[in-house]
């Protein structure tokens, strides 16, 4: 076996071409190296495109209203969702689930007392509940139990903001931090048909998604029974998740439909599709170098078998099999690909610590192992050479035919 590893690797050495051997592995290298860089790239970007936290590509919720115009308000028309309008947002085609608010139909008033002073807060109030599934945090506590009655509440992340920056400000009120906030004593005073009641209430997180007031759905039913009407009416807001946040569809079907989305995430949308677009772009083009080096490489291998044509098939005729010829050509295309994919990732290494930097000064943080760069890599080189030696075994085989 030793020997006839030593002859065929004989044969191999002699017509062997330098040139070529390292015109391919400079082509792979910079092929691989893009699609590495632009995987990562993208990876490392794409948690910044998307504020609610979910992390998936291709995955987001939209807060959908529908546009209040001035002859609707003239008529009462208060913006409600029929049940058909429901089902056909449902089948677009972006669309993967709806989920309707169900808003408070009874008087709420809240307070809150800050400080030693007495100072403190009271509002009319209103709450909202939804499916605990489109909710972008997981708190423990969030139900509600009629016994100890303390209402879990999620609000906006913008109103702590409105309210250190603004509230608090100009009635010198002291300031509150995102973990001081549970400590916040609430107490809401409901009523609604001849009856009332107080109930303490507790902050349990902030939502990024979601631009209302949330409750439990539990509390909501207990509440609208006793104080409401009972009854869920159809829903004015809707959370509609797409499969494809970027989908220019997605802007059309809202204008369309005088449907209006909370904040401005259909342009935030557009920023991640075009990081994906541009990211896909790049990526392409690393591929189509890869494919270019897979060829130059296959012709060389090519070019070395015909060359040597003849002692490949007296070797054939002396009883050595095609597997044992291919043998030595497999290892040559193994060890070149296993060189090139460390030598992409060292790379990739480099010119990434190069842009995280800036990123950090962006306030984007990215993971220490580039995670979706080899990922992207061992896809890459397996399925080439996977291809390369396909290659030669149907090359040697025609010379054995």
């Amino acid at each position: 076996m030793a020997q006839t590893k030593d002859l065929v690797w004989k044969l191999l050495r002699e017509g062997i071409s330098v040139p070529q051997i390292v015109g391919y592995a400079l082509a792979g290298l910079l092929g691989l190296t893009i699609v590495m860089v632009a995987a990562q790239f993208y990876s490392d970007m794409r948690p910044a495109l998307d504020d609610d936290g979910d992390g998936l590509l291709g995955r987001d919720y939209l807060v959908v209203t529908k546009s209040v115009t001035s002859a609707g308000s003239l008529l009462g028309n208060a913006g409600n969702f029929s049940a058909d309008e429901l089902d056909e947002l449902k089948s677009q085609p972006w669309c993967r689930d709806v989920g309707a608010f169900r808003a408070s139909d009874f008087s709420i008033d809240a307070r809150i007392a800050l400080g030693t002073t007495g100072h403190g807060l009271r509002t009319g109030f209103f709450f909202e509940s939804v499916d605990r599934r489109y909710l972008d945090i997981d708190p423990t506590t969030w139900s509600f139990d009629t016994i100890r009655r303390v209402v879990p509440v999620i609000i906006p992340r913008d109103y702590l903001s409105l309210y250190n920056f603004g509230f608090a400000a100009s009635h010198g009120l002291p300031r509150v931090s995102y973990g001081q906030v549970s400590l916040v004593p609430l107490q809401f005073t409901i009523s609604g048909n001849g009856s009332m009641c107080e109930l303490e209430g507790r902050i349990v997180g902030f939502s990024g998604r979601l631009n209302t007031i949330v409750v439990p759905e539990e509390f909501m039913q207990w509440a609208s029974a006793r104080y409401g009407t009972g009854t869920a009416e159809s829903p004015t807001r809707l959370v509609v998740e797409v499969s494809s946040p970027g989908d220019t569809q997605i802007e059309r079907y809202m204008s369309d439909h005088h449907l209006e989305v909370a904040g401005d995430k259909l342009g935030a949308n557009r920023a991640a599709q075009l990081l994906l677009v541009v990211s896909t772009l790049v990526i392409a083009i690393g591929a189509i170098i890869s494919v270019l080096a897979f060829v130059v490489l296959v012709m060389s291998i090519f070019l070395l078998l015909q060359r040597n044509a003849t002692q490949v098939r007296y070797l054939l005729q002396l009883g050595y099999t095609p597997r044992m010829i291919a043998r030595p050509y497999r290892r040559l295309v193994i060890v070149l690909s296993v060189v090139l994919l460390v030598a992409a990732v060292v790379v990739t290494v480099i010119v990434r610590l190069l842009y995280t930097s800036m990123l950090s000064q962006m306030g984007i943080s990215a993971g220490v192992i580039p995670v979706a760069a080899i990922i992207a890599g061992i896809i890459v080189v397996t399925l080439l050479t996977i291809l390369n030696i396909n290659a030669i075994k149907r090359r040697i085989d025609a010379l054995a035919a």
